[in-house]
């Protein structure tokens, strides 16, 4: 049996569990790094290298 099967992380209390089992362990809490989501421009200047936000004529 795998881990991910026993009830403290599984389902959908996962994150729930894991934080009361790290403040019974009195861990460390776990600081999440959220990115900022790109837009559509960002994201296809990041994948084709074109900009978007210019035309043509201007570029």
């Amino acid at each position: 049996m795998r881990i991910r099967h026993y009830w403290f992380i599984s389902g959908r209390y996962k994150q729930k569990n894991l934080d009361l089992i790290r403040r019974l362990l009195r861990a460390a809490p776990v600081i999440r790094k959220v990115k900022p989501a790109e837009n559509y421009i960002e994201q296809m200047r990041r994948v084709t290298g074109k900009e978007l936000d210019q035309c043509k004529v201007c570029k």
